[in-house]
């Protein structure tokens, strides 16, 4: 609401997003977004609409790859360099279109069971299987977060076999996902690989049309206008990925369809660099960074020993429930931790203004908050 004017540029999102619907279509599998051979597909080139440019084409002996692959996977092929927690694994929804503390398919022994499907093509975690690419062909080896090996599919000698585990015990474990992160795998541009992870030539989505559906329909919650529009948008979105149409008791109520389309944006759009800009518009800085990130079970526990009540607890607050907004408060004690120092202040919603860039103009002012 910068400026007061939150209203008219609601309006302008509306409008021009507006423009645009109907102009493209979603590709028909979510996953293929994010491979090399998904993109070559038509119906993920209609999707999306501006991205970063790769090519596995030579040009003066050198090709232009990146490395989102290689430091999102695991030790047993990769460097494991960022950590995905809880706040986002747990805002998927069961295949019921509810909640996970709302809905009766929810099992904390195994979280990863009746999902949203974005979450198995977005996130990993202890128990699932991840192919991984190498000359000799397509290996497999099943998440273990709690053993000092592993089953692994060799694909030169065609076959199951045990072997170390590098992300419990290897040389560079202390950075794993299981001892530096809070137990869950980033699997988006990891997942159905058929190039080495270290020079991936896939393209990184900007702007997909899905993120214009859901801009729409954000826009005209905001603005008071449910319509069937506003439920088309989502439901594209969400019939797409495997999910049930926006719920009867949902239409007409601008909490439950304000918290719905904050939800899909979150699950749909993770790790392609806009929930930051989400979180500030949203005003909930406070909310997601004022506590310790929390994640997957401890070894000493296991998912084993998880209860069926160690469900998170999403209604501290109105604007924790709305926005999706987990406590794990109740049993803590049994999970990964890290980030114990982090904490919020209001003055992050704006970054502070560069040195450098004050001294080319002086009329330049700190932004509130940051030392003059």
């Amino acid at each position: 609401n910068f400026g007061g004017k939150a209203m008219d540029y609601f309006r302008t999102a509306a409008n021009a997003a507006n423009r645009v619907i109907g102009q493209r279509d979603l590709a028909k599998n979510f996953a293929d977004l994010f491979t090399k051979e998904g993109q070559t597909k038509s119906d993920v080139r209609n999707e999306m609409l501006w991205e970063l440019m790769y090519s596995d084409q030579m040009v003066n002996n050198t090709n232009k790859y990146h490395w989102v692959a290689l430091g999102n996977g695991p030790r047993m092929f990769a460097q494991t360099g960022q950590h995905p927690g809880s706040l986002l694994a747990d805002t998927y929804e069961c295949i019921d279109g509810l909640r996970i503390d709302e809905s009766p398919l929810y099992d904390p022994k195994a979280p990863n069971k009746n999902r949203d499907p974005r979450f198995g093509a977005t996130l990993k975690m202890h128990g699932d299987t991840i192919d991984y690419y190498t000359a000799s062909g397509t290996n497999k080896f099943i998440v273990e977060a709690f053993a000092n090996q592993t089953q692994m599919y060799n694909a030169a000698l065609k076959r199951w076999m045990k072997t170390n585990n590098p992300d419990v015990n290897g040389t560079a474990a202390w950075t794993s996902f299981v001892s530096n992160g809070c137990g869950y795998l980033w699997y988006k541009y990891v997942g159905g690989l058929t190039e080495d992870y270290s020079t991936v030539t896939c393209n990184i989505a900007i702007m997909r049309y899905a993120e214009i559906l859901l801009t729409y329909a954000e826009a005209k919650i905001e603005l008071g206008e449910l319509d069937d529009t506003v439920y088309d948008a989502i439901n594209k979105v969400r019939l797409r990925a495997g999910m049930p149409e926006v719920s009867s008791d949902r239409k007409g109520n601008i909490d439950k369809m304000r918290q719905l389309v904050r939800r899909e944006r979150k699950v749909e759009l993770a790790m392609e660099g806009l929930h930051f800009a989400d979180m500030r518009r949203w005003q909930i800085g406070d909310l997601e960074n004022a506590k310790p990130s929390y994640g997957a079970p401890l070894s000493t526990v296991t998912y084993a020993g998880m209860e069926a009540t160690d469900i998170p607890n999403f209604k501290t607050s109105d604007r924790h429930d709305l926005n999706d907004i987990a406590s794990y408060d109740a049993y803590s004690d049994k999970l990964h931790v890290r980030d114990q120092s982090r904490y919020w202040d209001d003055k992050f919603y704006l970054w502070p203004i560069p040195q450098s860039e004050r001294n080319k103009d002086p009329n330049l002012t700190q932004n509130p908050g940051y030392n003059e």
